[in-house]
């Protein structure tokens, strides 16, 4: 996957050290990678922060992890009991295992740039892209209405 996300990195490069790099696009869209390299097998997370110039408005932060945890098949083989010959659910949960765990964040900026935050837990790689994600919604649904009548039907 390392080299997957970096392959995603083409663009005019705008942050660069020592555990993360950041390119932005033509079309505005920021991708990045930071990693978490631990050769002396510490607990800690490593928390990266980063402000990066953007237009006001709303945007959306996607990040895909790989680490001990996650997007590991080997631990998942491990975890099930390491078998010779694993049955057709097996295997399905190993290739289940073998994809990066996603997530979604909605930022709004209003001073003309953005902080985000990654945390990354031991041996970790995180690919993630910023880029401007207004709301334009044409069939009348209202997300935010939903979630809320899912909170008073919950409670």
């Amino acid at each position: 996957w390392t080299f997957r996300f970096f392959k995603e990195l083409q663009g005019k490069c705008v942050c660069k050290s020592e555990d993360m790099i950041i390119v932005k696009k033509p079309n505005g869209k920021y991708c990045g990678i930071a990693w978490n390299l631990d050769y002396e097998n510490s607990e800690e997370i490593f928390n990266i922060r980063c402000k990066l110039p953007t237009a006001n408005g709303e945007y959306c932060f996607i990040q895909k992890i790989v680490d001990e945890r996650y997007c590991n098949p080997l631990k998942v083989w491990h975890d099930i009991g390491e078998p010779s010959y694993p049955d057709k659910k097996q295997l399905q949960l190993l290739r289940d295992a073998a994809q990066p765990l996603t997530g979604t964040e909605r930022l709004k900026c209003s001073d003309d740039s953005l902080t985000i935050s990654i945390e990354l837990k031991r041996n970790a790689v995180v690919y993630f892209e910023l880029f401007k994600a207004e709301i334009i919604s044409d069939r009348g649904f209202d997300y935010k209405r939903v979630i809320e009548s899912l909170k008073i039907t919950a409670d």
